[in-house]
């Protein structure tokens, strides 16, 4: 019971935010949204999700995975329901559940979905450091850069540690604490880890990193479209940069679905456009509703999946001949 404690604090805060700002002002602005701008954004919800499913086949070609591209974007879009609730959206991981339901060797289930999530935690930072250079007017785009470069550093020491060769520094750091019976299956799955990395060349990186691109920018149109429905006096890439940093205050695991660290945040950057608080909190809370929404699209891959196998356990045995 207490372990879940630390989730309450960002709801807190959102509920401490609302009331210090004013519940009634604060709905009031949502009042005046444009309801035909919410309409768009809410439909850009389709296109992101099949362009992020897209990607995770890219990222599962080399591995045969005997899934289709209906199969994948289900099971992308259930991850994407169970992820939403979940700190950190770790729910997502549930894809590795069903890759190894369908015989793919856990390790090489593990790196697409690792990929998959770091492929937006990168674009997230590549956004959020540009926005942070552009709100600090180019006076301090050193900023920007060392978040960038260490975000990128740390990735290469991880993948260094993780398969690395030399001294295996994994192998020697746990050794000790590793029950033997774990042991081989630890050693398996980092081999398959590490030849699922390696055997994804250019084409698979550059085609991954394509889609990444072409989803989050769907989202930033998305965005853009639930600010203007509000009249706020940004562009495309202000808003791209306060979403981005805003995502990325959504992965601290004091919240449910980033509920009171992206207003945080959010609130926080807009302040620094001229932006009133009531309308800041008022975009960040369409933000939450987008997330809302696309849980709920991809709640339909739930219903579905239901359906089927209701109507598998009704169906009559076929007999041969």
């Amino acid at each position: 019971m207490l372990r879940h404690v630390p989730l309450l604090l960002g709801p807190a805060a959102l509920v401490a935010l609302f009331v210090t700002f004013g519940v009634g002002e604060i709905l009031a602005v949502l009042g005046r949204a444009d309801p035909r701008l919410l309409a768009l954004a809410l439909v850009c919800t389709v296109p992101a999700l099949l362009l992020r499913s897209a990607r995770w086949q890219v990222l599962l070609a080399k591995d045969g995975a005997p899934l289709g591209y209906g199969e994948i974007t289900a099971v992308f879009a259930y991850a994407v329901f169970v992820g939403m609730p979940t700190p950190g959206r770790i729910g997502e991981f549930y894809k590795i559940v069903h890759l190894r339901g369908r015989g793919v060797p856990v390790g090489r289930a593990l790196a697409s979905v690792l990929l998959d999530r770091l492929l937006d935690v990168a674009m997230l930072f590549v956004v959020g450091a540009g926005a942070i250079a552009l709100l600090l007017g180019g006076e301090d785009t050193w900023t920007a850069a060392w978040i960038l470069g260490g975000f990128v550093l740390s990735l290469l020491v991880a993948r260094a540690i993780a398969c690395g060769t030399p001294g295996d520094v994994l192998g020697r750091l746990f050794a000790p604490v590793t029950p033997r019976r774990l042991a081989d299956r630890i050693v398996a799955m980092r081999t398959d880890l590490c030849a699922a990395l390696d055997d994804l060349g250019p084409r698979e990186h550059l085609l991954a990193g394509g889609l990444t691109v072409l989803a989050w920018t769907t989202n930033y149109v998305a965005a853009f479209l639930l600010a203007r429905s509000l009249g706020l006096p940004l562009s495309l890439v202000d808003v791209a940069g306060i979403s981005a940093v805003g995502s990325l205050a959504s992965f601290l695991p004091i919240s449910v679905m980033g509920a009171g660290t992206r207003d945080l945040a959010v609130v926080a950057l807009l302040a620094g456009y001229g932006v009133g608080r009531h309308e800041a909190l008022a975009f960040s809370t369409l933000l939450l509703g987008f997330n809302v929404a696309t849980a709920l699209v991809c709640s339909y891959s739930v219903f579905s999946r239901h359906v089927r196998r209701r109507h598998d356990a009704k169906a009559p045995p076929t007999t041969d001949g």
